[in-house]
């Protein structure tokens, strides 16, 4: 993935990284605060595959 902090930052927004709920809460208002643009990315663990909800099974078998 991108560097989202340095992306956002190359753009002229300010650009944060969050890792926690508190942290997060600073950020946005750190953000709030600036008067800018921002960006706050919050890294996430892997996400299950969306596929089977996406595109879902036939809801009939077929004959």
């Amino acid at each position: 993935n991108p560097d989202f902090v340095k992306l956002a930052e190359s753009c002229g927004a300010l650009g944060l990284r969050a890792t926690t709920p508190t942290e997060l809460k600073k950020k946005i208002e750190e953000g709030f605060a600036s008067g800018r643009p921002t960006l706050i990315e919050v890294p996430v663990g892997e996400f299950p595959e969306p596929w089977p909800v996406i595109r879902p099974g036939p809801s009939r078998p077929k004959r």
